[in-house]
């Protein structure tokens, strides 16, 4: 299965697993360091790519960040800025429910205002370390 198909396949449009009460958005995977939203929030991360959803459908909405997270993955990226815009706030309430779906996202949070505050969200992401082979 191609990375984009098998990101996909972890988003669920009927997954409402995140709930928001308008503010600050924070998310920390379950079993992970409870910093690591706050550390977002302050900047102690900064972005390496960044994804701008504005004007796109939900369905290409979600294949532009599943194709993010496959090309966080492959270049080894740990931090991505997600900017989903305010609009009519579907995107919005869309995006965090995918993400966590997705077994790599390890946390995220509002952007600081330099990256775009309530319209957008950095993510702190799982990568694959390389395997180093064993010679004897």
């Amino acid at each position: 299965m191609p990375d984009n198909e098998q990101n996909l396949f972890f988003f669920s449009d009927g997954y409402e697993g995140f709930v928001t009460d308008g503010g600050s958005l924070s998310y920390v995977q379950p079993g992970d360091d409870p910093r690591l939203a706050g550390r977002l929030k302050r900047a102690e991360f900064q972005p390496q790519v960044v994804l701008d959803l504005h004007g796109l459908s939900q369905q290409q909405a979600k294949t532009e960040l599943a194709g993010l997270l496959a090309y966080c993955q492959q270049q080894q990226f740990n931090c991505a800025c997600v900017v989903h815009g305010k609009g009519l706030g579907i995107l919005a309430r869309k995006v965090p429910n995918w993400l966590i779906q997705h077994p790599n996202v390890r946390a995220f949070h509002t952007a600081p205002k330099s990256w775009g505050k309530h319209g957008a969200l950095l993510l702190l992401l799982k990568i694959n370390q390389p395997e180093f082979e064993l010679r004897q």
